[in-house]
């Protein structure tokens, strides 16, 4: 009988697969493990094969810096993760990485297929396992589909987790009494599913009563609605608003 063994590692990672920031990151999740990264595109199957490429590529050039065998794993399709020969590449990989795209295609491509259970496989039997934005919310137990989709059961590693990443930000700030200020923003950086696309925006209220007019002997002179003729109820009013876009047309890495 066999000894048990443990399943390897889980990293779900938020954004910035293959990159030169995460290879301490990579390399630790091999250290003790096979020097062997399988690595997939699949989420980013809909977006044709000159995206699907560029990932495989990336991750070609990351784990060749790492000093580990890449094995890109080309399962662009549900027919090509159902493929004992493709399914056969996984065995003896110190990590198996699935990088980002589209997270319900990823589910739908590989759930219940040769290669899956491959990777299931291998896990189980101590191989690390990371996923990447689609990749990393394809793992939960439950995976969020982006712009409102709903969810769809996840791949079930991590049962308990539903992962979120890219989350837009909103900042607000508020000052009310004699001096008054709002400022509200919010960004969206990753707005469309080829995270090339964002937008953001932005307004500004500022209203004064008192107003800094000079600085004599380092000491700052004032005016104000007590100290003026001014007949309005404030000194100074401002109202402004922004509007941002974001696009990001590829990831581009060096490394010296």
């Amino acid at each position: 009988m066999s000894p048990a063994t443990d399943p390897g590692p889980v990293a779900l990672v938020g954004s910035g697969e293959y990159l030169p920031q995460m290879e301490a990151v990579d390399a630790e999740l091999l250290r003790g493990r096979a020097p062997r990264a399988v690595f997939l595109a699949t989420a980013a199957g809909q977006e044709g094969d000159a995206s699907v490429d560029r990932w495989l590529a990336l991750g070609r050039t990351h784990f060749q810096r790492l000093g580990v065998e890449p094995v890109p794993l080309p399962v662009v399709t549900r027919a090509d993760a159902e493929r004992d020969d493709l399914a056969a590449l996984v065995a003896g990989a110190g990590l198996v990485y699935l990088s980002g795209g589209d997270p319900g295609y990823l589910v739908g491509a590989l759930t219940g297929t040769a290669v899956w259970a491959a990777i299931e496989r291998a896990w189980r039997a101590g191989t690390a396992l990371a996923g990447c934005s689609a990749g990393a919310m394809a793992l939960g137990g439950v995976t969020p589909l982006p712009f409102g989709g709903g969810a769809v059961p996840g791949l079930g590693v991590v049962p308990q987790l539903a992962v979120l990443p890219h989350f837009d930000r909103l900042r607000a700030w508020l000052i009310t009494g004699y001096t008054r200020q709002l400022q509200l923003n919010y960004d969206q950086p990753y707005a469309d599913k080829s995270l090339k696309h964002g937008y953001g925006f932005g307004v500004f209220h500022a209203a004064l009563k008192e107003v800094n007019t000079s600085t004599n002997d380092n000491r700052q002179t004032f005016i104000n609605t007590e100290n003026t003729a001014h007949t309005e109820k404030y000194l100074f009013q401002q109202t402004s608003a922004t509007l941002n876009y974001f696009y990001r047309p590829a990831l581009t890495t060096k490394h010296t």
